[in-house]
């Protein structure tokens, strides 16, 4: 059935030594470095402001809500000018200029004694940076410091002010060790942990206690204590705070801070700042405790989603897998649920450490050892991942032979910064040394034809007489149940699919043929949840595609202009338009054959076809914004695009072709490079590729057919350039038409 022998006629030649080419680059890649990376550039950030490495360790890294500022410490003396101190110090990157300066310093610019080193945290805006710090000479007065305890300083990015904050109410320094701050979003309310014995009234132990101290107010108060006002009877060590400075979560051995904790276990405990009460959360969603260690908490914004690691094999049910996993719990739901768990499902075969969620607590970035998350995970060394809980999809951020870890996430959760020892990560590693480094959450559309959100591509089809819609949810080749979402007149053309409010599931977009309105309905698997209506195009407009271009996790609306070539954005959030933008105009025998994210930076591209010469052309986008473009190459008239979609699993989009002769081929890009191409065959001229989507749900995108005779359909599950396995879902009345239409 299948044809290996493609007749390409005139490209025939050009493509196989194309193949080759790609081919001999491709083992040279694989041969000199054993990264793997879902998303398409990692960058490092421990440089000097001239791009100088480091020629130091660096480590504790933090980030900013929107991710343009990175803060960690570094015992590198190059990274600014005057490093003369031989100590740890606190420096802030600013991803967007370049720029690198020292933070931990005193207000009047002296460097510190003393190592600056347990721990670094950001302001939502990057302003205000917390840090702990040895040095004796940092706050101004400070005659008391001379056992060069570590204290908590924050230092204010505007003024160049610097203040300690591990202070009691009355002002007077704390007498033990601080350290692993955490400060809010407004960068007013600090916690930390402490072995001081005069931050109370009432003198405290020894144990490393929680502790939150106010800005605005000067207060300073015990965040580790119960309900009445107990104090912890064991060590509470690591800690986070909400952004909005109420919530406070840290881990604990204690077993007097709530009632009828017995399990002899470090367990995850929350503080409210509001009412003074002290519960635990490393619970299941019945309520028993958890029968393992638990540890690593790290809140949501507001403070009621707490993600922790754990080994407790008893927080969710089905926990066979005897090793550490990422549970998240709902404060107002009572809900425990684990997320660190692979895309096709199952358990992770490996443990899994150090989560970090963003302000919704719509992302999860963790490390782990586990291999069978993401398909093509390298075994022997942790690597990071992270979940995006609205797509329910886990993506592979950077991946090294010498491992990485420790990742943070920024607020808004595109970004996730993480240290490394790895020299394969970037370019031009040539220090030896931990460098801290950034990695992208790919938002962009995995499967923006899966309806249900279980992360499994769906097929959706018109009838051409009625206008009635029908839409297949798929488990790979077998469709799992139908549903027809609604019938509307025949003047409405179903124009696109894609993620429009980011909730996971696929939408449909309509085009009125007679008023040029726009109509978007909201999917919730084969049921409308909701309608709207954006605006409308113009006659002289046609929706080109559907697909997240500037990476905020909501596909938009991409136009062009069919008098002048010119194209248009709608940068969309669920029905309405948040704004639009034009990126720019080609001439008319330029078409747009298919919108994807081809480099794996998250921000879906256009991908341009000439019908004259049969070239190539692709914009990487950055909103309503080309940021570059490049062509990959050509294809003869026989030739056209049918698809595009990640057919290898590597973050990154393909195309697909099939030939007026049946035959197929896929060109497995890396940006605007073809990276390499295969023919996977074909199934005859009466045969037709309906379009790319991963029925399956193993992070590779799918070939769904057609039969233009019968109405039959087959699906190719796809492994890169080859068919892995094939089947036949079913068969539907030729009067249904595909959606959208190629």
């Amino acid at each position: 059935m299948l044809n290996t022998k493609a007749q390409l006629g005139s490209y025939g030649l050009g493509i196989l030594k194309d193949l080759l080419v790609a081919c001999m680059i491709v083992l040279f890649v694989v041969m000199s470095s054993s990264l793997v990376t879902a998303g398409d550039e990692i960058t490092r950030v421990s440089l000097s402001s001239l791009g100088v490495e480091g020629n130091g360790i660096s480590e504790s890294p933090a980030f900013s809500a929107d991710g343009r500022y990175v803060a960690f410490s570094s015992a590198a003396t190059n990274l600014v000018s005057g490093d003369t101190n031989g100590k740890w110090d606190v420096f802030v990157h600013d991803r967007q200029t370049g720029q690198t300066t020292r933070v931990s310093r005193s207000s009047a610019g002296i460097q510190g004694d003393h190592d600056s080193r347990d721990g670094v945290s950001l302001s939502a805006d990057g302003r205000y940076v917390a840090f702990a710090s040895r040095a004796s000479n940092l706050a101004t007065p400070n005659p008391q410091d001379i056992s060069y305890n570590d204290d908590i300083f924050i230092h204010d990015r505007v003024t160049g002010q610097t203040v300690q904050a591990s202070v009691t109410s009355t002002g007077e320094f704390g007498n033990g060790r601080s350290g692993n701050p955490s400060i809010s979003d407004d960068g007013q309310v600090v916690a930390f942990r402490s072995t001081s014995t005069n931050f109370d009234a009432t003198q405290g132990t020894l144990l490393w206690s929680i502790f939150v101290h106010n800005r605005t107010t000067g207060q300073t108060i015990r965040a580790s204590k119960s309900n009445s006002g107990q104090f912890s009877n064991g060590d509470s060590l690591a800690l986070d705070l909400s952004g909005n400075g109420q919530v406070v979560a840290f881990s604990s051995v204690s077993t007097n801070l709530v009632s009828g904790d017995t399990n002899g276990k470090k367990d995850i405990f929350v503080h409210d700042l509001l009412t003074g009460q002290t519960t635990r959360v490393s619970l299941s969603s019945a309520g028993p405790q958890g029968n393992g260690d638990s540890n690593d908490p790290t809140l949501s914004a507001d403070g009621n989603l707490v993600a922790f690691s754990s080994y407790a094999t008893n927080l969710v049910s089905n926990d066979t897998n005897i090793a550490q996993d990422i549970f998240l719990h709902d404060r107002t739901l009572g809900q425990t649920t684990r997320v660190s768990l692979p895309n096709t499902g199952g358990e992770a075969d490996g443990p899994s450490t150090r989560p970090a969620i963003s302000a919704t607590g719509g992302s999860v970035a963790f490390d782990s050892l586990a291999t069978n998350l993401v398909s093509g995970t390298p075994n022997g060394n942790s690597n990071v991942f992270a979940l995006n809980r609205n797509a329910s999809w886990t993506t592979l951020i950077a991946s090294s032979g010498s491992g990485l870890g420790f990742p943070v996430i920024s607020g808004d959760g595109l970004n996730i910064v993480f240290q490394s020892q790895a020299t394969n990560l970037v370019s031009g590693d040539a220090n030896g040394v931990q460098d801290i480094f950034v990695g992208i959450q790919s938002t962009s559309q995995r499967n923006h034809y899966d309806f249900d959100g279980n992360g499994k591509g769906d097929v959706v089809w018109r009838n051409t007489n009625t206008g009635g819609t029908t839409i297949w949810l798929m488990n790979g080749i077998t469709v799992a149940s139908t549903g027809s979402p609604g019938t509307v007149g025949l003047e409405w053309q179903l124009k696109g699919v894609g993620d429009l409010d980011g909730n996971g599931k696929a939408d449909l977009v309509w085009r009125n043929s007679n008023t040029s309105s726009i109509a978007v309905w909201l999917m919730n698997g084969t049921s409308l949840a909701s309608s709207g209506f954006p605006g409308n195009s113009g006659i002289n407009w046609a929706l080109q595609g559907v697909g997240d271009v500037n990476g905020d996790g909501k596909a938009d609306l991409v136009y062009r202009d069919i008098t002048n070539g010119a194209t248009a954005i709608w940068l969309m959030n669920g029905t309405t338009i948040s704004s639009s933008g034009f990126p720019g105009g080609v001439g008319l025998e330029w078409v747009i054959n298919g919108v994807g994210d081809v480099n794996g930076d998250g921000k879906a591209d256009l991908i341009w076809r000439n019908t004259n010469s049969g070239s190539v052309a692709i914009w990487l986008m950055n909103g309503t914004t080309v940021s570059s473009s490049g062509f990959p190459g050509s294809a003869g008239s026989t030739w056209a695009i049918k698809g595009v979609g990640d057919t290898n699993g590597d973050g990154k989009s393909d195309l697909i072709w099939q030939a007026s002769s049946g035959s197929t081929a896929v060109w497995l890009m890396n940006g605007t490079t073809i990276a390499s191409a295969g023919y996977p065959g074909g199934l005859g001229t009466d045969w037709a590729i309906q379009g790319l989507r991963d029925v399956d749900g193993n992070g590779k995108s799918d070939v769904l057919w057609r039969n233009t005779s019968t109405g039959a359909t087959t699906v190719w599950l796809m492994n890169g350039t080859t068919v892995a396995s094939s089947g036949s879902p079913g068969s539907i009345g030729l009067e249904w038409q595909h959606q959208p239409a190629n």
